[in-house]
């Protein structure tokens, strides 16, 4: 998202989404983003350390563990899911 507020230039799908709502509601992204609305910048500031601390607790000590126990998951039993599901796209059918 830095490149996206301050250059005007988005770096993924999910910038230009980001970019085209600020436009949206008339905000021209660039630096003049900072100085003549500078509680959206920062409202997107914490939003991103909210996001980044949340990440590091939940990634930390809930995936992990999650995904230690996925891994023991047999591969045969996988690739037999992901078989049936394809044949006709319905979970019903898992």
């Amino acid at each position: 998202m830095i490149p996206s507020l301050t250059l005007g230039i988005p770096g993924n799908l999910v910038a230009a989404l980001g970019l085209g709502a600020l436009m949206i509601h008339g905000l021209q992204p660039g630096p003049q983003l900072f100085t003549k609305s500078p509680d959206v910048v920062f409202g997107f500031m914490w939003q991103m350390l909210f996001t980044a601390m949340l990440l590091l607790l939940l990634g930390g000590m809930v995936a992990t563990r999650l995904f230690a126990q996925v891994l023991r998951i047999p591969t045969t039993l996988v690739l037999m899911a992901a078989g049936v599901y394809t044949v006709k796209g319905n979970m019903t059918d898992l």
